[in-house]
Formats: C-alpha cells, structure tokens, sequence
C-alpha cells in the first residue's frame, strides 16, 4: 500500500483549518475579475486534512480545480494521486515538450486570437499552456516551512511590464535552454526534458564522483531505504541522466556552469535558426554539447535566487529553503529577502543539502579551486565576491582588466 507524504517539515505553510475561510475569501480575491484575476493563473496551496482525513495539495483557477496527494510506492518511487477535480484540471496538461517552438507558440497564440506582429511571440493563455513536473513542483514548495500560506502563479507577460518573464508555473516561463559539453557527454540533440534538480547529479556522474549514503526525493538516507549508496550528494532530488553520458576514456575533471538567467529557450533558438551570424562563441558551444530538446524545466518559483540555489544543490526550494526573492521565517517572525540583499546570502540555504562546492571539496579536498563568479549561491566556494571571498590578490590590477573588458562588450 503507497503512503502518504505531506509536507516534510510542517511549520505553518498552507492552510491549517483555522485558516480555511480566510483562505477561501483570498483564493476568490485573487481570481475576481473584479480585482487582480485577469493577471492570476493559478492560487496553489496544501490544506491539512480535518476528521482524520489526511490533507491534499491545491491548484485554483479560473477554469477550474484540482487536489491531489503525494504518495511513496513500495518500492519506494514516489507518485501523485488526483482526489478530485472541479471543472477543469488546471494541471491537467503536463506535457514539458509543450510550445517548444517559436512556430508552436505563434500557432497557440494565432489559436487564441492574440498574436502579436510577430517579433515576439504573442500572449498564450492558460488553457494552452502545459505545466511540466507541475504537481512535483507544487508539491515540493510546501515541504519548507518558509513556504507560504498561499503561491500565485501569473499568467504568460502578467507579473510586470517586461515582455516576458520568469517565475510561473507554466512552460513558457518554467523552460530554460540546457547544453551540457564535455568528456562523458553525447553530443547532439536529446528529445527530453530535464528538471532542474538533475542537472547537479548528472554532471557529477560525468566527472566520476562516488555515490554516497545520502538522501534522495523521499528525504530518506540510502541507508534508510536499504540500498546501497546511490546518490552524489547530500540531498538529491534529482536523478543522473543517463540517456546523455557515455564511456570515455578522458573523464572531465572541472565543472564549469554558464546560466544566463531567465533566457526564453524558444527566442533564442529562433535567433541562431534566424541569424546565422549571431552569437558565435554560443553557437560554438552549442554545436559540441547535448542539447536538450525540451530545456531545463526549472524550480518553481523559477525566479533567481530560489532556482540558483536549486542548480546549485541539486534540491528544490522546498528543500533548500530559499523559497522566493523575499520570504517570511514564521519561526523568527521576521522577514528576509536574499535577492534584495544580494550580498552574504549563502546562509538562507539549508544546512541539510550540499552546494556543488562542498561536493568537489568532499571529493577533491580542501585544496580544490572552486568559484562562485557573480553567482547568487556558492556556498563553500573558496572564489564568491558576493559573499567577500575572493582569490584574486590584486584587487586594483583586476578592477583594470575590468575597465578594459567592459569596452569589448556589445552595445547589445
């Protein structure tokens, strides 16, 4: 028989049952066409269960309904279990190679009768949107107890006036371009879709790493489970990609990572099918890496500092903690915003998972060089100027190099 797993760390995220009205008045507010509804997608929640009921996860739209439950197998594989569905189930299309094109989201939005004059792709509603991993996604959220009472979801250009975004639950804000190059990679294109959490134990395993006794989605130790070491890091919620590696007889032996943040994968493609003159140096790259079709489906929210700390452990926010730009620490009855603070944030994420840093020096040594250049979340990282450490000894010499790169830089 499956068991039941709620939340992990029950501290206050959600709705307890003496919240139950006020959560119901702030689930209409939010969808009211008479309020802020026509930007809200989706108002997701996990409910305690009242009655000895055991409670169910929450996805409310305009269009209908969802609950579902998180389940572990016996053999330990963990599934979600619709309870019911009101409506439509605005989860219901979880399909990640969804408008993977730019030609698929003209045809979407031309469908929808808001297609725009075509330099950029037009407005896609909700209904023709997919939401891939989207009740793992949810789900994970809710497992911290930094969570919130209540996570909105925008709809596609809703959230600000930029054309684009990133954060929703959606695809086209939760897909992100993913090439990975190296010894041990297969190179060429990859029809699938990776998760974020995946992208850490995938390139571990290509640089050799031994597997450890460390806990895996369940948050239960190999040890626990009765396995044998089967996981790279401390915490792992995600899973080797086997399809994309291979034997080889020259084994990486550095990682290197390059995020363009929020980049639309779609947008770009089209550029370099477009303008087969523009960026060259990515170009290059592209050429010698696995491509993965369908991209990167990220960590939601999908916003900067939660999905860097994501990339960086190979956890989901809910694990990590870092749950938004800003959230509320019910313990401390305080607010934090490590995006805001920008610098010194490395502390908001979870003693319990392990930066890619901590790895190569748990491997490697102490010695090992290992840099966090720019990057919101390095922790241990010997090189991370956002958190005062630096390897470079003359600071004046490199504030030159500096000055002189920056006039290399495109106007664009």
């Amino acid at each position: 028989m499956a068991e039941f797993l709620g939340p992990e760390r029950p501290g206050g995220q959600g709705l307890d049952p003496h919240q139950f009205e006020s959560g119901h008045r702030a689930i209409h507010a939010l969808l009211s066409p008479d309020g802020v509804g026509d930007h809200v997608d989706l108002v997701l929640t996990w409910r305690e269960g009242v009655g000895g009921e055991p409670g169910a996860y929450e996805a409310w739209s305009r269009r209908g309904r969802v609950r579902f439950r998180r389940l572990r197998e016996a053999d330990g594989a963990v599934v979600y279990e619709v309870v019911d569905v009101r409506g439509e189930n605005p989860l219901g299309n979880q399909d990640p190679a969804a408008l993977r094109t730019r030609a698929d989201e003209d045809a979407a939005a031309h469908a929808a009768g808001l297609a725009n004059d075509g330099s950029l792709g037009g407005f896609i509603p909700p209904e023709a949107q997919s939401y891939p991993f989207g009740y793992e996604r949810v789900a994970q959220l809710f497992d911290s107890p930094n969570a919130p009472d209540l996570a909105v979801s925008p709809r596609d250009w809703c959230q600000s006036d930029a054309v684009g975004n990133h954060g929703a639950l959606h695809v086209r804000q939760a897909r992100a371009p993913l090439w990975i190059a190296g010894p041990g990679i297969r190179r060429g294109h990859h029809d699938l879709a990776l998760r974020e959490v995946d992208i850490a134990p995938t390139c571990l395993a290509a640089l050799g790493f031994p597997r450890i006794d460390g806990a895996d989605a369940t948050g239960r130790m190999a040890s626990e489970r009765g396995v044998a070491p089967d996981v790279l890091l401390r915490r792992q919620d995600g899973r080797v990609v086997e399809e994309i590696l291979e034997e080889s007889d020259n084994p990486a032996k550095r990682l290197y990572i390059f995020l363009l943040d929020g980049l639309h994968q779609t947008e770009l493609e089209h550029r370099l099918a477009e303008d087969p003159e523009a960026l060259p140096a990515l170009r290059r790259l592209r050429e010698r890496a696995a491509v993965i079709g369908s991209g990167n489906v990220v960590n939601f929210p999908s916003i900067t500092w939660p999905s860097h700390t994501t990339l960086g452990t190979g956890t989901w926010c809910g694990h990590h903690d870092v749950v938004n730009p800003s959230y509320y620490l019910r313990e401390k009855r305080e607010s934090v915003s490590p995006q805001g603070q920008e610098t010194g944030t490395e502390g908001y994420a979870s003693d319990a998972v392990e930066s890619l840093a901590e790895a190569f020096h748990r491997v490697h040594g102490d010695d090992c060089v290992t840099a966090a250049i720019h990057a919101p979340f390095g922790r241990s990282a010997r090189h991370a100027p956002f958190e005062g450490r630096t390897l470079c000894d003359d600071m004046d010499r490199l504030k030159r190099l500096s000055q002189e790169m920056r006039r290399d830089e495109c106007a664009r």
